[in-house]
């Protein structure tokens, strides 16, 4: 199989991207995506470089204003989110905690460069080495991992590339893909990118109450909805998932769906698992999680609605509310 095809197959099926993107503001970020995709200049490696390092800059100075201006629409709606939901400000909290793993592009080698003037998608290969602050620069390297794979996206907001999203790609578990890139001569490889912008998430109400969604998936798809909010499905894993937009003091619901193979659910047997749990947390330190709701095995067997969602209302009593 030709090189080209197995790097597309890999990024497709096996790698897992460490998104390492935040935002700092969404003001005025539905009319951004409502106008139609203005297309940016082309790209070429001086430009990526340029883009991302000015970018990694800005998050480890703390830089509000330029990471404003890198840091796409779509990434910050999804950050806004997540901090709205556990009762957090934005943009202030933005910079909260220790700044994620940003890389060094200097001595990468870049095997891929694909855009469309709306989208792009830069894939470097190499020893995948800590970016640092300037005044640490005198300090050791920091290898991260060796050998791998590092990816930039990028979209194309009003005809100015903002950086998408940036992950490693671990090949530590994938010696022949590693050993044909070390052999490689780096032609230009081309990898499917997205045509137009993705759709902004739903901007969702800050939450009155923290709460989370504990899935174990077994052979099966989970999808949830909660108090109308769609979260990410899970397959074939075991994790939480915050509740956007929060739990509500009164009556709350959630909507699920089970995917076995082929789509029947008949099929809901063991070996197959599907769990779900879900907790209020508390803005105490130490105070534990409030178990609300869970599904039962027999729920299964109810008749799903038309879309094949199950709906089940839980409640957050004043009692409980009051212990968190």
């Amino acid at each position: 199989m030709k090189l080209h095809g197995i790097i597309k197959d890999y990024i497709k099926v096996n790698m897992t991207v460490f998104v390492i993107t935040l935002s700092i503001a969404c003001i005025g970020l539905a009319q951004v995506q409502a106008n139609p995709e203005k297309q940016a200049a082309t790209l070429n490696e001086v430009g990526v470089k340029y883009l991302y390092e000015t970018w990694a800059n800005a998050l480890l100075e703390k830089d509000v204003k330029m990471w404003q201006k890198l840091t796409s629409s779509y990434q910050q709606r999804k950050i806004r989110n997540k901090l709205v939901s556990k009762k957090r400000n934005f943009p202030a909290d933005v910079f909260l905690g220790a700044p994620p793993n940003l890389i060094n592009l200097q001595n990468l080698k870049m095997v891929s460069l694909t855009q469309n003037g709306v989208s792009a998608k830069a894939l470097f290969f190499g020893d995948l080495q800590l970016l640092q602050k300037v005044e640490s620069k005198s300090a050791q390297p920091v290898i991260l991992v060796r050998q791998s794979l590092y990816s930039i996206d990028f979209y194309a907001e009003s005809g100015w590339w903002k950086i998408a999203q940036a992950g490693i790609f671990d090949l530590r578990h994938q010696p022949e893909l590693k050993k044909q890139l070390l052999q490689y001569q780096f032609e230009p490889i081309k990898l499917p990118i997205p045509q137009k912008l993705p759709e902004l998430d739903l901007l969702v109400d800050e939450a009155e109450y923290i709460g989370n969604v504990w899935v174990k998936a077994k052979g099966v798809e989970v999808e949830l909805i909660v108090n109308g909010i769609r979260l990410d499905s899970v397959a074939d894993a075991e994790v939480v998932r915050l509740i956007l937009g929060g739990l509500k003091l009164g009556e709350n619901t959630i909507q699920y769906r089970v995917k076995a193979p082929e789509d029947n659910l008949s099929n809901l047997v063991e070996p197959m698992i599907a769990a779900i749990e879900v907790f209020a947390l508390s803005e105490q330190r130490g105070n534990k999680p409030i178990k609300l709701w869970s599904l039962k095995t027999d729920q299964k067997d109810e008749l799903p609605s038309i879309d094949g969602f199950y709906t089940t209302v839980f409640h957050l009593t004043s009692q409980k509310a009051a212990t968190l």
